[in-house]
């Protein structure tokens, strides 16, 4: 992460990072965040990225509820996580909060957006933590109410690997059964 100066020109960073591949990772609250494609950074060129930012964004209004009562869950946090990278590293955009009948509006993309990856949206309480389905959440429900059951947080032991078969060490594990 490095931080960003906001001026007449744009964004532009306060700091130059070494050289590398890089993907800029914008989240506003209230709307869909994005990862942008890959770009090369060498140690004395210039680069311009160009973001669509619309200043509308349509959503989905989506009532969370536990799935084992059906209770609406109250002020749950609500992150939109992008998978980033080979070990399925997650980064978090900006949280949502849902109300107290546990509904939350969840911006999604629409056509214009089609070259961006949904993020995945999980919901989470001291008690309940889910997914709420990327593919559940799109343009033609805009406007519509879903209704997403949230299961129980449970604690469980054991040995946890990335898939490069390094230790998940310090890493949050979430394990979502089948079904």
């Amino acid at each position: 992460a490095y931080p960003l100066r906001v001026g007449s020109d744009g964004l532009q960073l306060a700091k130059r990072p070494e050289p590398g591949s890089y993907r800029l990772f914008l989240g506003r609250p209230g709307a869909a965040p994005l990862v942008t494609s890959p770009f090369a950074l060498d140690a004395t060129a210039e680069v311009s990225v160009s973001v669509h930012l619309p200043a509308m964004c349509e959503t989905v209004r989506v009532r969370l509820v536990e799935r084992e009562s059906g209770v609406p869950l109250a002020n749950a946090k609500v992150t939109p996580l992008f998978e980033y990278g080979d070990d399925h590293m997650f980064v978090p955009g900006p949280p949502l909060r849902s109300d107290g009948r546990g509904l939350v509006r969840i911006p999604v993309l629409t056509e214009r957006d089609r070259d961006r990856r949904q993020p995945s949206w999980w919901a989470e309480t001291e008690t309940h933590l889910g997914l709420i389905p990327p593919w559940s959440l799109s343009q033609d429900r805009s406007g519509q109410e879903m209704r997403i059951e949230i299961a129980a947080k449970a604690v469980v032991t054991g040995k946890a690997f990335l898939s490069n078969g390094q230790p998940a060490a310090g890493k949050e594990i979430v394990w979502m059964g089948k079904g």
